[in-house]
């Protein structure tokens, strides 16, 4: 399986403070604002980044964790049905995204949450 890259992902409940403590006191360029979602990244190594997901003040806290990007939303799908067979406990469902990726969460065996996500749009997927 193509592992892309994996992301810091925190749970932000106050998104324009985080936005400003991330930005102005950090020094992270705000790379994508997309549905509740803020990514940054370091303005000199730019695959140095970091996601701040607003979704926390609607739902139920989530522990700490981070995102996996598999490349391919078909191995998304795949590695849900295996954790799923696994009986992995599934913290938010394998869906679609506004945002154009397909996601799910799981926890790890101490209690990690893990984002396995991929790009749904070819352009942003790796090559095969």
């Amino acid at each position: 399986m193509t592992i892309v890259r994996t992301v810091p992902d925190i749970r932000a409940v106050d998104l324009p403070l985080s936005r400003d403590f991330y930005e102005d006191l950090l020094g992270f360029k705000l790379v994508m604002d997309q549905a509740g979602m803020l990514m940054f990244a370091s303005p000199t190594e730019p695959k140095q980044q970091v996601t701040l997901n607003g979704d926390a003040a609607e739902a139920a806290a989530l522990p700490p964790g981070f995102a996996m990007d598999v490349g391919f939303p078909d191995n998304v799908t795949n590695l849900h049905a295996r954790a799923v067979a696994r009986g992995c406990v599934i913290v938010e469902p394998l869906e679609d995204k506004p945002m154009g990726i397909r996601r799910f969460s799981l926890l790890d065996p101490n209690g990690v949450r893990i984002t396995v996500l991929a790009h749904l749009d070819p352009a942003y997927q790796p090559r095969r």
